[in-house]
């Protein structure tokens, strides 16, 4: 991921608040991107496992996991609070509790 990841994922939470835009049949953003080749966990390019309310043992399992495929690669485990309102922000959190490895 270059400088440009983080607005570029930002701008995507952006994309979800333009309110009737997206309304109707299709009410969804969706990324669809070209499968990669099967067993080369060492080249993908995770940077982070991120979960919402109830998923920390999911995350936590593939991070294990992920582990375990690259022989050692650690990649932290990050907490996704959506915001309430429009106008809040959406907050991400590490914390070394949620960590397994």
């Amino acid at each position: 991921m270059n400088h440009l990841g983080a607005d570029s994922f930002y701008q995507t939470i952006r994309a979800h608040q333009l309110g009737g835009f997206f309304a109707g049949q299709h009410d969804y953003i969706e990324l669809i991107l070209a499968t990669w080749p099967q067993n080369i966990p060492k080249e993908l390019p995770i940077q982070a496992f991120f979960y919402l309310d109830g998923g920390l043992a999911g995350a936590q399992f593939d991070q294990n996991d992920f582990f375990n495929s690259t022989g050692g690669k650690v990649v932290p485990i990050i907490k996704i609070n959506l915001p309430r309102a429009a106008n809040a922000d959406a907050q991400f959190i590490y914390n070394q509790a949620d960590q397994v490895k």
